[in-house]
């Protein structure tokens, strides 16, 4: 079975929350590795379970993380883009209402000063400060 079959099957499986797993290069293969979600807003956000970030990385490289939006729009949030920067890994997210995809790399976003969309973590008042200084 192909990478993107496995994640979509485990994006309908945890449907309505959002899936997140990690693709893997184990000896030259695309290998999809299913994650636990252990976000307390399951529905809305992720957080990978960092035991099994562990786990596939002994496995092989990781070289890209998958999400799912179940109940959103088919668009990387404010969040997806600043950690997709951040943790400098292509991003895929899966719809499991519709099997349609995207993707995104790392590019350099970095959110607006003024104005952005305050995100607890990701966009919040230290990450403001942390950007003005960088």
């Amino acid at each position: 079975m192909h990478w993107r079959d496995k994640a979509l099957n485990h994006a309908r499986e945890d449907a309505p929350n959002e899936s997140v797993g990690l693709l893997l290069n184990v000896k030259g293969k695309e290998v999809y590795f299913a994650c636990k979600n252990i976000s307390n807003n399951c529905q809305q956000t992720f957080i990978l379970d960092p035991n099994d970030y562990v786990k596939a990385s002994k496995l092989g490289d990781v070289i890209a993380v998958i999400h799912s939006h179940p109940t959103t729009t088919l668009a990387f949030s404010e969040s997806d883009k600043v950690n997709c920067e951040k943790h400098k890994l292509p991003w895929y997210i899966v719809d499991p209402r519709t099997a349609k995809w995207i993707y995104r790399e790392p590019d350099g976003y970095v959110p607006e000063l003024l104005g952005r969309r305050w995100i607890w973590g990701v966009t919040d008042c230290w990450s403001l400060v942390r950007d003005w200084y960088k």
